[in-house]
């Protein structure tokens, strides 16, 4: 058995999950009425399943692994109070923020990348694929971990 950290060093689990979906489910949001936005101007044209299926990939997994970390863990409500240290939090709330920020970033600048869209988004994944592993890995922290 591992020494809990220093009270000043540590948070309550249900605090660090709310502010870690929070700003989740508000990005993700954002991110799919500009994508709706651009699917129903026809902006991608025949490649707009595959513009999707992208943005998919981009965020079904992680949203899937909060909300069912959420469900799970409301099942057992003593987890709640369960400390946590706030390095962790702060890797995965910092992350999720880079991790975001770079989703939105490939989006605004894709006009500019002098290719199809697509591949553009195709070759960002070379960048977003191994920060939404860490991501995912630090999140499932907060989520999955039982006490």
């Amino acid at each position: 058995m591992q020494p809990e950290p220093p009270k000043e060093q540590t948070l309550r689990l249900a605090d660090c999950q709310r502010k870690l979906t929070i700003p989740w489910f508000i990005g993700a949001g954002l991110f799919f009425l500009f994508l709706f936005a651009q699917t129903i101007t026809n902006k991608y044209a025949d490649k707009t399943p595959e513009v999707w299926t992208w943005a998919m990939q981009s965020f079904i997994p992680i949203l899937s692994l909060i909300l069912s970390g959420l469900i799970a863990q409301n099942s057992d409500p003593s987890l709640k109070d369960r400390p946590v240290d706030s390095f962790f939090f702060k890797l995965s709330y910092y992350v999720s923020f880079f991790y975001l920020f770079i989703l939105f970033a490939t989006v605004l600048s894709a006009p500019f990348a002098g290719s199809n869209p697509v591949d553009f988004y195709k070759r960002a994944n070379l960048l977003l694929t191994p920060i939404q592993g860490v991501l995912t890995t630090s999140i499932g922290v907060f989520f999955l971990k039982k006490g």
